[in-house]
């Protein structure tokens, strides 16, 4: 009897473990399929603001959030030595800016509302700040920060690479983004802003290759003046010089593009050899433009042009700054991207240059105030 009860609890046993055995397959491939389906779940949320529909990021807009800044006089004081003066240039505070965000850094591009200061950053968000000022006039810090997460109605998050900013006749901002040819509209006081591509108003030169503008200002006039990015024209780059004309309103087709003529001229821009624009701002008829150089033994180098669209445009469309400030061994270099501007006086302008440190350790966030005379 025991050989027999023994013979078959060993085939139950065995049955059993058969059993047990096919049904933990079944369940670990049902497992392995949910998690499969999981996975695709998450993959596809995160494909799906790409290649969604124009306007599904526009759901997705925030408003203003405040955020800790640290903002460092650099050098710290006390100077080792009164601000230089060069001709007509008095150097004024500088900062460092840095943040725990790890959003903060990559400032491209900067714009004055006095006493807010704009700084746009390389992916894809806006900075603010409330100036402090002394009783000169000469910017003594910048307080309560604020960030907006760019929205933009067509493209996603991963292309909101600001490169330049300026204000439209309507107050609205004009943003131009790396790579894209038509500028952005941004209402920046709007409940959760959403930027729209403009309306054409002409194509920058060089479509194709990167048409994308990389300083852009308005004028005195109501006009715009663009200078491209790395679009070469005769002996300097390609630029836009932008006639006078009714507000800039959104595109009513979002993602097309119009490429009638531009309503203004092709010039081309000079700037000083191995140097390109990075920015430009204006206060009257002057025009500054932010030229930078990098050069492996002489580092980073930055220059400030002066240009005077009714003087300083020859015959053949090329426009030659009239004067020019370099900056490398008076100030702190880095790869200074921004340039921001506002009158003191009748004669005397204020600048802001800030740098782009490419959120690399090895870089800074500088802030330089640099006091100018108009008439250099």
């Amino acid at each position: 009897m025991h050989p027999r009860v023994s013979t078959d609890s060993g085939k139950l046993t065995h049955e059993v473990s058969v059993i047990l055995f096919i049904h933990l397959m079944i369940e670990s491939r049902r497992s392995m399929i949910r998690l499969l389906l999981a996975a695709g779940l998450r993959l596809l949320a995160v494909a799906l603001p790409v290649i969604a529909a124009p306007g599904i990021d526009a759901a997705r807009a925030a408003d203003w959030r405040p955020i800790a800044v640290t903002v460092v006089e650099w050098p710290a004081p006390p100077a080792p030595a009164p601000p230089p003066r060069l001709e007509g240039v008095t150097i004024g505070r500088s900062f460092r800016l840095s943040a725990d965000d790890p959003r903060f850094g990559g400032l491209s591009a900067a714009l004055w509302a006095a006493p807010l200061l704009y700084l746009a950053s390389d992916r894809g968000t806006l900075w603010r700040a409330r100036a402090r000022f002394d009783g000169q006039g000469r910017l003594a810090g910048l307080e309560e920060w604020a960030v907006l997460e760019l929205v933009d109605e067509v493209l996603p998050r991963r292309r909101l690479d600001v490169e330049s900013l300026a204000w439209a006749r309507d107050g609205r901002m004009l943003v131009s983004l790396e790579g894209e040819e038509r500028l952005r509209l941004l209402d920046p006081d709007a409940p959760s802003p959403v930027m729209r591509p403009a309306a054409e108003f002409g194509a920058m030169p060089g479509r194709g290759t990167n048409g994308g503008i990389e300083a852009l200002t308005g004028t005195a006039d109501g006009g715009y003046f663009a200078v491209s990015e790395g679009v070469a024209r005769g002996a300097g780059t390609a630029a836009l010089r932008i006639d006078p004309s009714p507000p800039i309103e959104p595109a009513a087709d979002p993602v097309s593009f119009d490429e009638r003529p531009a309503a203004g001229r092709i010039l081309t821009y000079l700037p000083a050899t191995g140097f390109a624009a990075t920015g430009a701002d204006h206060v009257g008829e002057v025009i500054y433009v932010l030229e930078r150089r990098y050069g492996l033994l002489s580092g980073w180098q930055a220059r400030i042009a002066l240009l005077d669209p009714a003087r300083d445009v020859d015959a053949s469309g090329t426009m030659r700054p009239h004067a020019a400030v370099r900056l490398q061994g008076v100030l702190a270099m880095d790869n200074f991207e921004a340039i921001a501007a506002r009158a003191l006086d009748r004669s005397r302008d204020a600048l802001v240059i800030v740098s782009d440190d490419n959120f690399n350790f090895l870089q800074q966030t500088l802030l330089h105030e640099i006091r100018i005379d108009r008439a250099r």
